[in-house]
């Protein structure tokens, strides 16, 4: 099936055939572009191909803007790629088309909860981090002291 979706929404892009077209098969042409380029963006969150399936949900939603399954779908792959913030945006936009989805607002309690954990992680490794900077420099501040007092010494000595 994605491969099916792949040349179809190449096909559709392809040597300015939307241009070409009337007004009325303009319109057919962009919405079966849309339906594939978000049709491919889940094959590829099905393959677990995070990236690639946001890229191809953000296709779908340059030509449709607020297109609840490509905002949904680039919001599944953003979220495992840890863009957690982004992942809320596409899943509030979602949510704006689709308020009484329940999977969706699972997915945003999912994907908020993922950011607070994430917010925490963040900020114990942060405090871990600068402890670990502020042993680092005192082993430094140390040995110059040992080093200065034993050329002091030295000094004296000669």
């Amino acid at each position: 099936a994605h491969g099916c979706f792949e040349r179809a929404a190449r096909l559709l892009q392809g040597d300015g055939l939307l241009l070409a077209l009337n007004a009325a098969r303009r319109e057919q042409a962009r919405d079966l572009l849309v339906t594939c380029l978000s049709n491919q963006a889940l094959c590829h969150l099905r393959r677990h191909e995070w990236r690639a399936a946001e890229r191809c949900a953000s296709g779908a939603l340059v030509h449709a803007p607020g297109h609840a399954k490509a905002a949904y779908r680039r919001g599944a792959a953003r979220i495992e790629l840890g863009e957690y913030r982004q992942a809320l945006a596409d899943l509030r936009e979602a949510l704006r088309a689709e308020p009484n989805s329940r999977e969706l607002r699972a997915m945003y309690e999912r994907c908020r909860a993922l950011q607070v954990d994430a917010g925490e992680r963040e900020r114990a490794y942060g405090g871990r981090l600068v402890e670990a900077e502020r042993g680092a420099v005192l082993e430094d501040v140390k040995a110059v002291s040992q080093c200065l007092n034993a050329l002091m010494a030295s000094g004296s000595a000669a």
